[in-house]
């Protein structure tokens, strides 16, 4: 398949996301992203945060066509969404490639929905683990240059018209010398969990503990930035500022070290021990994880 024919496959996908909702302060009520023809029978392939917590999805595609959608699955971990069309759609569906054959220095191109003048001749600068400050740890993450600047469900197409990956994010440097890049997630790891979120809705995986705190890496070690609303690190105590020394009594160093220790402390629902520094003094604090979807809008869904 030619890039040409597999741009036809790209559609835009825009989502409603009620008041109440926990992703509703941070992401806001109206979402718009791109979103990637996976299957005949119209499953889109998109990045989840463009649909979770969706009232309601609309599925714009190459034709122009409207169709309503619904969420089929979410997988927290990768940071993919899946949707179903309640119509048909136009386009190449499009195949996926094998992404560990993405390299540095590789030439590729980064595409929306929109034809030509939303695909970006890109390079792919780096292949990195990439750790968010939202309880997120990516291995194998993709950095792609130049910045695509509607990134949201892009998609990252090979010579061959294959999907490798999905644009996540926009990353600025503070040097004027040093280009913006996009961090587009794997397709391996959507191929790998691909007939679950079809099946149940989300991984077959027992779920992450989730401590529901916003934590960024800093000289000093990882420090709370900020909190969910009656999550349990709110319900635990914890506050803005609060620099994280240790989990578990294992000292913690990264925000990638720290995310490790907790997963690997148990499923959803453990107690963890915080060592936190506040106001020049250490303190335990007690933090009882959940499963992130127990708080999220219809997470039955999730």
């Amino acid at each position: 398949m030619t890039i040409e024919n597999a741009l036809t496959g790209l559609l835009t996908v825009k989502s409603q996301i009620p008041e109440e909702a926990m992703t509703a302060g941070v992401l806001g009520c109206e979402r718009e992203g791109h979103g990637i023809r996976v299957s005949e029978n119209g499953l889109v392939l998109t990045i989840g945060y463009v649909i979770s917590e969706a009232s309601t999805i609309w599925l714009i595609d190459s034709s122009n066509n409207a169709i309503e959608g619904h969420v089929v699955g979410y997988d927290q971990a990768s940071g993919f969404g899946l949707v179903q069309a309640l119509g048909r759609l136009s386009g190449t569906v499009l195949g996926l490639g094998d992404s560990d054959e993405v390299v540095p220095g590789r030439q590729m191109v980064l595409a929306g929905a929109g034809g030509a003048d939303s695909a970006v001749d890109v390079t792919i600068a780096e292949v990195r683990e990439f750790a968010g400050y939202w309880e997120y740890l990516l291995d194998g993450a993709i950095f792609t240059e130049p910045a695509h600047p509607e990134w949201g469900g892009t998609a990252l197409l090979g010579e061959d018209g294959r999907v490798y990956g999905v644009g996540s994010l926009i990353l600025q440097s503070e040097l004027e010398s040093v280009p913006a890049r996009n961090m587009v997630i794997p397709i391996n790891k959507f191929t790998a969990v691909r007939d679950d979120l079809v099946a149940l809705g989300r991984s077959r995986a027992a779920p992450r503990p989730w401590l529901g705190w916003y934590v960024q890496d800093s000289a000093q070690g990882p420090v709370v930035i900020g909190l969910v609303a009656d999550g349990p690190s709110m319900a635990a105590g914890i506050k803005a500022g609060d620099r994280v020394v240790a989990i578990n009594g294992r000292r913690i160093s990264s925000l990638s070290n720290m995310y490790s220790e907790i997963w690997n402390s148990g499923d959803a629902g453990t107690t963890l021990d915080a060592a936190i520094s506040r106001d020049g003094d250490i303190r335990i604090v007690s933090i009882e994880s959940i499963d992130r979807s127990s708080m999220m809008w219809r997470s039955a869904l999730h």
